[in-house]
């Protein structure tokens, strides 16, 4: 009986060393392949080498920009191509063709969303444009022209060529949601 339980015990023991050695190679096996993967897939990462300041490199390399930028690697406010001073030639519709005129555009200060607008309908208020996440499009909230009239855009994108800004605006008497003249104009750089 003694034999018995001896001889057991001892293929119990041995059966015990085989289960982590087999554990042991499974845990390499894991591990090695982990690593191979990660070798692999590392060398053939198409964005390894790419920098996105403001934004994240997508699957296949390029960059995924940030609202408020663009470019290559995310490193230009969309405000920018709009910086410069414009000739602008419009017609409104209750009133005659207002000669062409001179109308500033600027990044606003601390944004990559926002630009200030001096001289637009020949004032010189100076007026604030958020610019859409696509960068092209912008728009111009109600705000005061002065003279008790308020102007609010009702579309405005520039061209991608940045040379060229189509704004189309309506015109309020102060306090009154009555338009009086709507406008359309294009900017020339």
């Amino acid at each position: 009986m003694w034999v018995h339980l001896f001889r057991f015990l001892k293929l119990e023991h041995l059966m015990i060393g085989l289960g982590k050695f087999k554990a042991s190679v499974k845990f390499t096996k894991v591990f090695l392949l982990a690593w191979i993967s990660l070798a692999v897939f590392s060398c053939n990462n198409p964005c390894k080498d790419v920098s996105c300041n403001n934004g994240s490199c997508v699957g296949d390399g390029e960059c995924q920009c940030d609202s408020g930028y663009e470019g290559e690697n995310c490193d230009i406010s969309s405000n920018t191509k709009f910086n410069g001073i414009y000739q602008m030639t419009e017609f409104c519709d209750s009133s005659t063709a207002l000669p062409s005129y001179t109308v500033t555009i600027s990044p606003a200060a601390g944004t990559t969303n926002r630009v200030s607008i001096s001289g637009l309908h020949n004032s010189s208020t100076q007026l604030e444009a958020v610019v859409d996440d696509d960068g092209i499009a912008f728009s111009i909230s109600r705000q005061d022209l002065g003279n008790g009239i308020e102007i609010q855009s009702i579309a405005g994108t520039i061209s991608t060529d940045a040379a060229t800004i189509n704004l189309n605006y309506q015109l309020f008497q102060g306090g009154s949601e009555t338009v009086f003249d709507r406008c359309s104009g294009a900017m020339q750089k």
